[in-house]
């Protein structure tokens, strides 16, 4: 049977058949009609869905001890080799495991019984060490679920060395991999702990506590400086006098007046969304989305392409399209690089993304954000994604973002 390339092998190994290592045997489903194969049976039954651990402890169905003589279920010792031959996984898995207890098998699994000197935690590992060949020299043709022809599984040949050395590999594996599930555990626990250090980074900047505020750094210095309701009062008035807006709408956003520490007293309670930020630093004030954005049409989007725009659309070359799976926790990434045709791109125009702007995953994965990079491409946003253009007089984009990802 044609099979990968073989490599050199040590002096005292040799190839081998798997049918020569023991004894093969397949499995059986007792009949469901009879109570009395299943009622308060003890005896594991693995199928495929219980070989997900490469040590068979327990199963998720039980027989009982008469089921071993009135069906085609023989009991398997410790120790057996399982080896799925029919099931969906196998287009790209092939489940193994060892037995730790006597089992029994249902039909879409082959069982090893390995013969004296065959370590069968060494088979398992020789089998997975190539498991892609496998599935490619054993699988059958023209199944409608795959599945593995046993006699071409029975005569692939995997090396083996003497029992003795068999052994003492299988020690080897187990106190790598055990060192191995160490290392990530460790590294499981490091990201959780990074994941709390950066909420607490961005909770203690958006609340004013990370660097010295402009007040206080004024105060040291004998100066004076704006307080932030200043500045978006100012800003705000210079766009009611030159802003293409209708007039009510520029009306609008002026009226929206800032909340700041001066007004609570006055106001009571802040509205919802704030009462986790009980005291604002002085001379920061709440604002809203609005009266940050830019004065143009298009700064504040989110992209209703509808059913303008298709998934047939896409194609590899051409304009980039960006959606949820570019913008991710803080960060743009190119993600699946769908493009679009330049005549395409001319029609969505007001749909395109900037440099700087804010961009917010709305459909799916809700309230990931980002900012759009400067070095970006020509790209055009899709509805799953809103924009934000905001008022580079305001704010830095990379600020708003600190306080997105705190809040969504």
């Amino acid at each position: 049977m044609s099979q990968r390339a073989r490599p050199a092998l040590p002096a005292t190994w040799r190839w081998v058949a798997l049918q020569e290592l023991g004894d093969w045997s397949g499995g059986g489903t007792p009949s469901k009609a009879d109570a009395a194969f299943w009622r308060g049976g003890n005896i594991p039954w693995v199928s495929p869905k219980d070989m997900k651990a490469d040590i068979i402890r327990d199963t998720e169905d039980h027989i009982a001890d008469v089921a071993l003589e009135g069906s085609s279920v023989k009991l398997l010792p410790r120790g057996t080799v399982l080896v799925v031959t029919r099931s969906g996984i196998l287009q790209h898995t092939l489940p193994l495991a060892v037995t730790d207890v006597p089992v029994t098998v249902n039909q879409d699994l082959k069982a090893l019984s390995p013969h004296a000197g065959v370590h069968p935690r060494f088979i398992a590992g020789a089998l997975k060490a190539v498991e892609d060949d496998v599935l490619l020299q054993c699988s059958k043709d023209g199944t409608t679920v795959h599945s593995i022809d046993t006699a071409k599984l029975l005569a692939y040949e995997v090396p083996i060395s003497p029992s003795a050395e068999q052994h003492r590999i299988v020690d080897a594996v187990d106190s790598y991999l055990s060192r191995l599930d160490e290392a990530v555990d460790l590294l499981e626990r490091a990201r959780e702990k990074l994941k709390r250090y950066r909420a607490a980074v961005l909770k203690t900047a958006v609340e004013g506590r990370l660097v010295p505020t402009e007040a206080e750094l004024a105060r040291a210095e004998r100066r004076d400086y704006e307080p932030a309701q200043v500045l978006l009062r100012r800003v705000l008035s210079e766009r009611q006098r030159g802003s293409q807006f209708p007039a009510h709408k520029r009306r609008s956003k002026l009226n929206q007046t800032p909340f700041c520490e001066s007004q609570k007293a006055e106001e009571g309670e802040p509205v919802a969304g704030r009462a986790e930020l009980s005291v604002l630093p002085e001379g920061w004030c709440w604002v809203t989305v609005d009266q940050i954005a830019s004065d143009e049409p298009r700064s504040i989007q989110s992209g209703p392409f509808g059913s303008n725009l298709r998934h047939s659309e896409f194609q590899q070359t051409g304009r980039l399209v960006i959606g949820i799976d570019n913008v991710q926790d803080g960060r743009f990434t190119i993600g699946a690089n769908h493009r679009l045709s330049e005549a395409r791109f001319r029609d969505l125009q007001k749909y395109q993304a900037r440099p700087g702007d804010v961009l917010i995953t709305v459909m799916a994965t809700i309230g990931r954000c980002c900012v759009v990079p400067e070095d970006i491409e020509p790209a055009i946003i899709t509805k799953h994604v809103y924009r934000i253009t905001l008022d580079s007089q305001l704010v830095l984009p990379r600020f708003i973002l600190l306080g997105m990802c705190q809040r969504l």
